[in-house]
């Protein structure tokens, strides 16, 4: 199971990666874990409840992310039981032996993987159809002024796409830097670095960096506000990067003929409404050039100053235009039918105690100094092969030379 753990840790302390990159990493250990770490003579029934226990703990250790990461594992686990449905998997036990169960699951989670990097070219066709109608009537073609916010990779291809794209108009592309990480401004540098060797680039778009306290100034002249998503709830609403509710209000209120316009896989639209995610105050001050540090320190230890650092919050459906994913502009009514399905999906896989109880284990505090503890052992081992201390480890008949 160290291969959970570790995909775990990394989901809960990974800031910087969206929910779906994210999501494709749990997908690997998944697949991981059915290849190499369960046995092949565990019977298929066995094996289909640490696959569901493990997948349900990949989704709900950081419920931030959750919605995303949940939503790919549930589609993954659904076409593992069809794949065996559809070979006779389960039943085809030899002596004990589950090989096709194994076989036919890694197969399963194998595509799903796929299917995930397939699905941002689709998204991005999308946008790019919608961003031709936009600009179909524009002769001779005008910059689309185009605002965001913090970093999203479905973002990046499809903006980078859509720059290249010979039959939409230039871009004005604006970019709030979304303190404190500042993923606005790694995004503009990666959305240029996608753009620096094409030589439509000179002439097809300009990139721009502004605080997020400039997010009123830009939106005055702006086209289009354009978000990512780390969830959609059922009713409409979207959960992004704090900020995201400040650009699409203003955006509305100087700006009326603006739209705004989500961009998301649909993995993402989940059945709830999810708490915040709030962080370390530090991340914050650390910024606060020309503060006193000892004074800082000293209100914030006795409690008369609070500092907040909430990661996410909800843009309201009535503030979105359009919402654009790998299966075509979506309404409000797609969205809940989709969040319907998915709850039934959910309650179908992970509801059984077994499963749940069994996700608990994974992600108990006792594990992770588990994976610790064989973590550091790992590396002492390795350091000790490598460097063959004398008179701590026997050489087990290994040359120097080898």
């Amino acid at each position: 199971m160290s291969v959970v753990l570790y995909a775990i840790k990394d989901i809960i302390t990974d800031y910087q990666s969206g929910a779906s990159d994210l999501a494709i990493q749990a997908l690997q250990a998944l697949e991981e874990l059915n290849d190499k770490y369960l046995s092949s003579s565990l019977h298929p029934d066995e094996r289909w409840n640490q696959l569901c226990a493990a997948g349900l703990a990949l989704g709900t250790c950081r419920p931030a992310m959750g919605a995303a990461i949940l939503g790919v594992i549930s589609q993954a686990l659904v076409d593992v039981r069809s794949e065996w449905d559809r070979t006779g998997a389960r039943r085809k036990r030899d002596d004990g032996d589950d090989t096709y169960a194994q076989a036919f699951a890694g197969l399963a989670l194998g595509s799903a993987v796929s299917a995930e990097y397939r699905l941002i070219p689709r998204i991005t066709d999308q946008f790019i159809a919608y961003v031709r109608q936009l600009t179909a009537h524009t002769n001779p073609p005008t910059p689309l002024r185009i605002l965001t916010l913090s970093s999203s990779s479905t973002l990046l291809q499809c903006l980078s796409s859509a720059i290249l794209d010979h039959n939409t108009a230039p871009f004005d592309i604006c970019i709030l830097e979304s303190r404190p990480g500042c993923e606005g401004a790694a995004f503009a540098l990666s959305l240029l670095d996608m753009l620096e060797e094409n030589p439509l680039f000179s002439h097809r778009a300009t990139v721009t960096v502004a605080p997020d306290s400039h997010a009123a100034l830009l939106a005055q002249d702006v086209d289009l506000l354009l978000l990512g998503a780390d969830h959609i709830a059922p009713n409409g609403d979207v959960c992004n990067k704090t900020g995201s509710r400040v650009a699409a209000s203003v955006a509305r209120a100087v700006r009326p003929d603006s739209r705004v316009v989500v961009v998301s896989q649909t993995s993402k639209i989940t059945n709830d409404h999810r708490e915040p995610e709030e962080h370390d105050a530090e991340e914050v001050t650390r910024m606060w050039e020309g503060v006193d540090a000892e004074q800082l320190a000293r209100y914030t230890a006795s409690g008369a100053l609070r500092v907040k650092n909430v990661y996410f919050e909800y843009v309201p459906a009535d503030l979105i235009d359009a919402y654009i994913t790998g299966h075509g502009k979506l309404d409000v009514e797609d969205i809940q039918s989709i969040a319907e399905h998915r709850k039934k999906r959910e309650e179908d896989l992970f509801s059984s105690s077994e499963v749940q109880e069994e996700a608990r284990r994974m992600i108990k505090r006792e594990d992770w100094q588990s994976l610790i503890i064989l973590y550091i052992g790992t590396v002492l081992i390795s350091l000790a092969l490598s460097i063959r201390l004398p008179g701590y480890f026997p050489s087990y008949g290994f040359s120097s030379q080898e």
